[in-house]
């Protein structure tokens, strides 16, 4: 079972924008990771967040846009990451190795 079916059993409603935002950005993010751009199912991701496919569209333009917050919520994460790997004191190879093997 994926994350969006395991969402679908425990999903509750609440007028917490904030967290519905978290919510869908969470559920984007597993869904854009499992099915690649192109097959992400929008509706997939407003049935497990119980919201509405409309909203998700006009809240972030559309597909693309989602595609973007995810990006843009991932990215100070993975920069996170980077930085504790110190990797500025190695060779770019080794540099390079390292993140990737991370």
């Amino acid at each position: 079972m994926n994350r969006i079916e395991q969402s679908r059993s425990v999903a509750t409603r609440t007028n917490d924008p904030a967290r519905n935002l978290r919510h869908i950005l969470e559920l984007a993010t597993s869904e854009f990771a499992d099915e690649g751009f192109c097959a992400a199912r929008i509706d997939e991701i407003a049935v497990a967040t119980r919201t509405r496919k409309r909203m998700i569209y006009d809240y972030f333009r559309g597909q693309e846009g989602l595609y973007l917050a995810v990006l843009g919520d991932a990215y100070p994460r993975m920069r996170l990451i980077e930085n504790s790997l110190q990797l500025d004191d190695l060779p770019p190879e080794q540099a390079l190795a390292r993140l990737v093997h991370y």
